[in-house]
């Protein structure tokens, strides 16, 4: 499996093109082997933004190890997982260890070794189902980070993070749907670290991400699917966050979108973000507020090739058993 990611003007990622998914992997009935570098393990509901990183802060687990300005730090890794499909079917148990992009304290990037990792439990119906069923899918995960190197002096100090959630079907129309998510997160954060917004903005962004705080995020859509064809989906989004160790360190932001389907690959999107940060966080990211309006279009496209049995969770396989 191989993806390219274009990677933004403000990135501090070298380069114009990102490798974000470049994997192999294996699955029979009772188990899944990936390895490679692709999505992080750290978030359990993929929230309908217009893109993965418009509420990165809230409803991710960010990468402690990176002083940098770069959203693909947080989102993508080389990892290796194990999945037990318990029921050889939607139950999965998973393990996972990672090498997280890694940066000394000035962002410039330094070669990771294995420094994550966790375990966690998910609950997925089917995607041809997952409009007829009331759950969608469920799971709760414990990762763990290994700091190299923190911004209160420790070396390799370590750290938890749990994150749970799940995403749900108010009504069982699959014409009309109306669809709800919620995920919360906690991260354990380094002891004794403290905001000075006097700091770099490396140290600044560290202490953000190495900091205890809990998060939480939400939303509800309405997707219209006309003789089961998606048209269009409208969305309100929101998110809060915490950090309880520090003075008046709260954020929190709403987002309302839409997308309308022209046709297949080509869409019309607009969004909107309003996000409020208390004053200890305001000192730290030099703003009270921050708002940001999308609007463009969007076309996408995919291909696969030899898809003759087609993913464990397909409405073949479930029809066909050819991996339960």
């Amino acid at each position: 499996m191989i993806g390219l990611r274009k990677v933004g003007f403000e990135s501090e990622v070298e380069g114009d093109v990102f490798f974000n998914r470049l994997n192999a992997f294996f699955w029979n009935e009772n188990a899944g082997v990936l390895i490679g570098q692709t999505r992080q393990r750290n978030f359990v509901v993929e929230f309908p933004t217009l893109r993965d990183e418009d509420l990165l802060d809230y409803v991710y687990i960010p990468d402690a190890n990176s002083y940098r300005e770069a959203e693909e730090d947080t989102l993508f890794a080389p990892i290796g997982t194990v999945d037990w499909f318990v029921d050889k079917g939607r139950n999965a148990v998973s393990l996972w260890a990672g090498a997280q992009t890694q940066t000394d304290t000035q962002g410039e990037t330094i070669t990771p070794d294995i420094n994550s990792g966790g375990i966690g439990w998910r609950y997925e119906v089917p995607e041809a189902m997952r409009y007829v069923e009331r759950i969608r899918h469920a799971g709760v995960f414990v990762n763990y980070q290994n700091v190299k190197e923190t911004v209160t002096g420790e070396t390799n100090e370590g750290f938890f993070s749990v994150v749970a959630g799940g995403e749900f079907n108010l009504n069982l129309d699959p014409t009309k749907v109306w669809s709800t998510g919620l995920q919360a997160i906690y991260n354990d954060g380094i002891d004794d670290v403290t905001f000075n917004p006097a700091d770099s903005e490396d140290l600044r962004l560290g202490a953000l991400r190495q900091a205890r705080s809990w998060s939480l995020g939400g939303y509800l859509t309405f997707t219209h699917r006309p003789n089961l064809l998606t048209r269009s989906r409208a969305g309100l989004l929101f998110a809060y966050k915490d950090y309880p160790e520090q003075n008046d360190a709260t954020q929190f932001s709403v987002i309302p979108n839409y997308v309308y389907r022209l046709g297949h690959g080509f869409d019309i999107v607009g969004q909107y973000r309003f996000t409020s940060f208390g004053d200890g966080l305001a000192r730290m990211t030099g703003a009270d507020t921050d708002q940001t309006i999308w609007a463009g279009l969007v076309f996408s496209f995919d291909q696969t090739f030899n898809d003759q049995i087609g993913e464990r969770s397909s409405i073949l396989n479930m029809e066909h058993g050819y991996i339960q």
